[in-house]
């Protein structure tokens, strides 16, 4: 924790202000959410072929940003999903953040399960418009306040523009995502 390794390096007053901005920026997160009533069934996938799961703290950030996530617990670890228990899901958005590559990588493995899963096509947020491509090293492959930020990014996913801007760009920088629409499938 930042509290033991401050300690260890004889900055605990500055490990105690890190740790005090982190839970300031994930309590913003969680009250610029707060009030929405239907929270949105996301998926976030560490990887598209096979599908991996978002394990670890994912669903903890995903439960901060106001979403409802079932493909796993708490703590769990990444594992493989069945194409055809992910179709069950019939998610309302999907974030995909490919564990370890940037938001390039993540964007062109999003357009490849659109090409090579014909199922995909058919889900929910991808006819809605509701398909995210992170940046999944910056944000999600690893234990870090930049964790904070990929937070951030999924509460601006999850709940749209006027989010985004009550939380601001610090919190949930636009440079972390983007929005792939049907569009930039069929190219």
């Amino acid at each position: 924790t930042f509290h033991v390794a401050g300690k260890a390096l004889g900055k605990g007053k500055q490990a105690e202000e890190v740790v005090a901005t982190l839970e300031e920026g994930f309590e913003k997160i969680r009250q610029s959410t707060k009030d929405i009533t239907n929270k949105p069934r996301v998926v976030f996938l560490e990887w598209h072929s096979p599908v991996f799961t978002g394990g670890h703290w994912i669903p903890d950030m995903l439960e901060i940003a106001g979403g409802d996530y079932e493909m796993c617990q708490s703590g769990d670890r990444s594992a493989p999903m069945k194409d055809e228990d992910f179709i069950k899901l019939d998610p309302d958005v999907i974030l995909i953040g490919p564990c370890g590559f940037s938001l390039d990588r993540s964007l062109k493995d999003t357009l490849t399960m659109y090409r090579e899963k014909l199922w995909f096509r058919e889900m929910r947020a991808v006819k809605n418009s509701r398909v995210f491509a992170l940046d999944g090293n910056s944000y999600y492959a690893r234990p870090g306040p930049r964790l904070l930020q990929g937070c951030g990014i999924m509460a601006a996913c999850m709940h749209g523009e006027q989010v985004a801007k009550t939380i601001g760009e610090e919190l949930a920088p636009s440079s972390g995502y983007v929005c792939v629409t049907p569009a930039m499938f069929e190219q």
